[in-house]
């Protein structure tokens, strides 16, 4: 049986890296340029220090590119822009009101039931339901 060998970082490939992913490939795309697999990239990056400093470097590059041009969108006056920009990078400020609500009803008040009688409780739980609606009508 013939095994494949193992495939070598060599002294271009530092470059190439780098390059790569400057323009938004990810790791398992940059080792199919490579001719590695998903494995062995990702292999590659832990053993090799200055491989993973590459692919770093690069995507640096291409994430600071993207970062200055959705600014400048901004500073143009896209508010699609400016709301995307906002929610990103100050979203305890300016995130989803979504999430607001859910976290309201996760931190709702709770009762504290362990004074009240087990006789009391029975007799809570066998009452009717309370309509709140009826409540506002009136």
């Amino acid at each position: 049986m013939v095994y494949p060998t193992k495939k070598v970082v060599t002294e271009d490939m530092y470059d190439k890296v780098q390059q790569l992913a400057s323009t938004g490939l990810n790791t398992a795309q940059i080792g199919a340029m490579l001719g590695m697999s998903r494995r062995t990239m990702y292999e590659r990056l832990r053993e090799d220090p200055r491989l993973k400093a590459a692919r770093d470097e690069g995507r640096s590059k291409s994430v600071a590119m993207v970062v200055n041009r959705l600014f400048a969108k901004c500073m143009e006056g896209d508010y699609s822009a400016m709301q995307f920009f906002l929610r990103n990078i100050c979203p305890e400020d300016w995130g989803d009101m979504r999430k607001l609500a859910v976290e309201a009803i996760n931190t709702a008040p709770t009762l504290d039931l362990s004074n009240v009688s087990a006789e009391a409780l029975m007799e809570l739980a066998q009452a009717p339901p309370v309509d709140h609606d009826d409540d506002e009508a009136a």
